[in-house]
């Protein structure tokens, strides 16, 4: 693994309206499954984070900081999922430990950053591996911060669908209780969750001008809720 852990910092360009533009970090992932392989592309300003994953003609995510809102937009649907932030109100298990544990191994640096392998654990069970850049992009990691913690509470809703005792404690502890713990010591430039899906940091740049309406939603799309869907 140590040996293939290595990073591609391009100079990306995209195309840009130069009257109205906004400087935005611009980060590009592979992410691979046991379903393949496709590209995640996202967007980070000091006001939204928007997240493309895979094709992006399929539709985006898009966040807004300041409301603490998340915008699922499908094309295909024509249709917005709105969830805003919610407080989580499930109980945790009686046992719930958390552990990381700090990999010995030699990283390559990503622009002059320390790369470091962590394991993260649940009542010992290995949940999470991140290779986290200490320092690196701090701005993406606040807004990634932002993100997962507003979407907790709604992935709390959804763990009550499982039968009690049913429910994995990584789950629990990845996306409703600790979500943004893997962003702790610094920006992830790979993480490995514990089904094997991996997501590696291809190439990044700072201050990219992005058309303005890159962080509008389509407006004449219907706004539906979790709500809504669990019907």
């Amino acid at each position: 693994m140590k040996h293939a852990l290595f990073f591609l910092l391009a100079t990306l360009t995209l195309s840009a309206c130069t009257e109205k533009s906004l400087p935005t970090i611009f980060l590009s992932f592979s992410e691979s499954s046991p379903d393949g392989e496709y590209p995640v592309r996202m967007l980070v300003s000091d006001k939204f984070l928007r997240i493309e994953d895979g094709d992006t003609h399929d539709g985006f995510i898009l966040y807004d900081r300041a409301a603490h809102t998340i915008y699922s937009v499908s094309h295909a649907a024509k249709s917005t999922l709105v969830l805003h932030a919610r407080p989580v109100t499930l109980s945790a298990p009686q046992q719930f430990e958390h552990k990381v544990e700090r990999e010995k191994e030699t990283l390559p640096p990503v622009d002059g950053k320390t790369v470091t392998h962590y394991r993260l654990f649940t009542n010992r069970e290995r949940c999470f591996d991140v290779y986290a850049a200490d320092g690196l992009l701090p701005e993406a990691v606040a807004a990634l911060r932002e993100y997962h913690e507003s979407l907790a509470g709604e992935q709390a809703v959804m763990q009550t669908n499982f039968p009690t005792g049913m429910q994995s404690v990584c789950d629990l502890a990845d996306q409703v209780f600790v979500p943004a713990r893997y962003l702790v010591q610094g920006f992830p430039v790979r993480q490995v969750n514990r089904t094997g899906i991996t997501r590696q940091l291809i190439s990044y740049k700072r201050d990219v001008p992005v058309e303005k309406g890159i962080f509008d939603l389509p407006k004449d799309y219907k706004l539906i809720t979790p709500g809504e869907l669990r019907k």
